[in-house]
């Protein structure tokens, strides 16, 4: 009896034994942990400048903003390492970035063969480089390579494929979610171990990473890639993970590495508020509305005013020949206003953002609307023609652009009896649409608008009324490539095509010398068509046609004071944009001239019988 109990006790004790062990050996499954210890033989020391090891930060906080108490606007990762001896750097494997496999045994690129093991918390920083930092924002804050990463390998050999085979993981956690995301030297997609087994054999997916050059600040803040980004007033924490990608059959590194090699990594980061660009603004302003002095502005003080933040930067006084003044501001601030004399000044063009132009020019200061204009980027010169205006006393005009959403007056300054041009001022942008209005002064009237409409294309830079003032139609054109620097010349270019059939069947009952012409619009489509004439009694004189019917016009003239003409669009001697050839009369049995080709800038036709 007694025995039996002993046995029972006996087995009873077994039992509890193999339960702790069985539980022993789901623990270590569950955490795939290997009982065998197997050493990489191929690592790197890791080194800069000095035998280092990797210093962990994460109470460490950089302060990045737009602001004049901010320690500093860059990160530089070398303050990451600290001397120490004899850090080694693994093989490893990772096809998230966040999860890392390390290489104890087998071929590189070779799964089937290779043993690993799961990486964890004791492994940073002391067979992964690993560190992490908090940054906190005081402004929305961009952040890319200073310049593209450098990994230099010193001492021993296996320098193959080095720098492509280095992977750097960025993982930004906002205190909700982290986003990790996998850079290069190169782009590419590739195998790379996503779990293991309770043996160590790994099961690959598909790792996608990122050229470091594309992730670099191009200079104007313009890139589209960026590392990442913090909100105003957040702070982030960043975990950086370097390691050399084993299982890139491509890229990994082919020689093994001698016990003296070394690893030197550079890597900087910068922000929008450590970069910066340099912002033109020129002064293109009249003295006042209608006046015709430029630069009004004269030397003043201007100030870029970041008007997210309100945070103000001072400009040199603007130069009395260039009328321009030049700041390098950090490429973070992008919608802006420019003041002049103080940062708090009434006197401000809003800029608003700036895209990928450098240079701000300020229109005039438009007392009489409140509202200081100005544009980025080129600028393109726009000519208004009233057709046939006779007085000289139309000494300004006004060009109205629909601009960023706002109606804004510009002025335009006299250049010819006929013609009212406004140079350099207007926005080159095509989808701008205009309005034209003649201010005279108080002895005459102001007419218009002439309502524009939006350029149909960059060389249609003239506009010209369809008649006389005070019409309010019209139309656009593009601007004569070459002036004519002589009046017609005094014989035909394009002698005629057909001689005249018949003699004129009655006499005429007024003056015979009388002759009325025709001509077709329906090729040219001008907006109105006027002769020039030219060899006799009457010298050089312009007159406009008068629309018969569609697209046919008509004039009645005396034939005998001119020997020489051609017909035009527009009333004035200074454009010569839209003309035919040098023509002589016909005969009245063939009196309507048919433009059907241009060459050279001018149309050419025939002479055909009217109707």
């Amino acid at each position: 009896m007694m025995d039996n109990k002993k046995n029972n006790l006996l087995q009873n004790k077994l039992y509890i034994v193999l339960s702790v062990l069985t539980l022993i050996l789901l623990v270590f499954i569950g955490t795939n942990v290997t009982f065998s210890w197997i050493e990489n033989c191929n690592t790197l020391n890791l080194t800069n400048n000095s035998n280092t090891a990797l210093d962990s930060n994460l109470n460490k906080t950089f302060q990045v903003g737009e602001s004049s108490t901010t320690p500093g606007n860059d990160i530089d990762l070398s303050t990451f390492f600290r001397p120490s001896g004899n850090f080694m750097l693994p093989e490893a494997s990772s096809q998230d970035g966040s999860n890392f496999y390390l290489l104890c045994s087998g071929s590189k690129g070779t799964p089937s063969s290779a043993v690993f093991r799961k990486a964890n918390i004791s492994d940073a920083n002391a067979d992964l480089i690993q560190f992490d930092f908090k940054v906190s924002a005081s402004t929305l804050t961009k952040f890319w390579f200073d310049s593209v990463p450098t990994f230099t390998i010193s001492g021993g050999d296996g320098t193959q494929n080095l720098t492509k085979a280095v992977r750097v993981a960025f993982s930004v956690n906002d205190g909700t979610t982290t986003t990790t995301t996998i850079y290069s030297q190169n782009s590419g997609i590739t195998n790379a171990v996503k779990n293991v087994n309770f043996s160590g054999n790994p099961t690959l997916g598909t790792q996608s990473y990122n050229s470091f050059s594309s992730y670099v600040c191009n200079g104007d803040g313009n890139t589209t890639n960026t590392l990442f980004t913090v909100p105003k007033d957040h702070t982030y924490t960043v975990t950086v993970t370097l390691w050399l990608e084993s299982q890139d059959t491509t890229n990994c590194v082919t020689n093994n590495f001698t016990s003296d090699a070394k690893l030197s990594v550079n890597m900087k980061l910068c922000t929008s508020w450590s970069k910066t660009v340099p912002i033109t603004f020129y002064d293109d302003t009249y003295t006042n509305d209608g006046g015709s002095n430029r630069h009004w502005l004269g030397t003043s003080t201007m100030y870029i005013v970041n008007t997210d933040t309100t945070y103000p930067y001072q400009m040199p006084a603007l130069s009395s020949t260039t009328h321009q003044a030049t700041l390098s501001i950090p490429i973070g601030v992008v919608n802006m206003k420019f003041c002049q004399n103080s940062a708090t000044s009434s006197t401000a063009w809003i800029a608003n953002s700036r895209g990928t132009n450098l240079t701000f020019s300020a229109l005039s200061d438009n007392q009489k609307y409140n509202n200081y204009a100005g544009f980025w980027g080129a600028a393109t010169t726009i000519t208004f023609t009233a057709s046939c205006m006779t007085t000289n006393d139309y000494n300004s005009a006004q060009i109205q652009v629909s601009f960023d959403n706002q109606n804004t007056w510009f002025t335009m300054q006299k250049s010819g009896n006929n013609s009212l041009k406004y140079t350099g001022d207007v926005p080159a942008d095509l989808s701008k649409s205009f309005v034209f209005r003649i201010q005279s002064g108080s002895s005459y009237p102001n007419y218009g608008p002439w309502n524009a409409g939006v350029r149909p294309a960059d060389n249609n830079t003239i506009y010209t009324t369809s008649s006389s003032i005070p019409s309010t139609t019209g139309s656009w054109s593009t601007s004569s490539t070459t002036a004519p620097t002589s009046a017609p010349t005094s014989a035909p270019t394009t002698a005629p095509t057909s001689a005249p059939t018949s003699a004129p069947t009655s006499a005429p009952t007024t003056n015979s010398n009388n002759i009325t012409l025709y001509f077709d619009n329906s090729t040219t489509k001008w907006a109105n068509v006027n002769i020039y004439s030219w060899g006799g009694s009457a010298g050089t004189t312009v007159k406009a046609l008068t629309l018969v019917s569609g697209s046919i016009y008509s004039i009645t003239v005396d034939k005998s004071t001119f020997t020489q003409l051609i017909f035009k669009e527009g009333c004035n001697t200074t454009d010569w944009t839209n003309q035919t050839v040098d023509l002589t009369v016909q005969s009245t049995s063939t009196p309507k001239y048919v433009p059907t080709t241009k060459s050279n800038g001018k149309w050419s036709g025939s002479w055909a019988a009217y109707p």
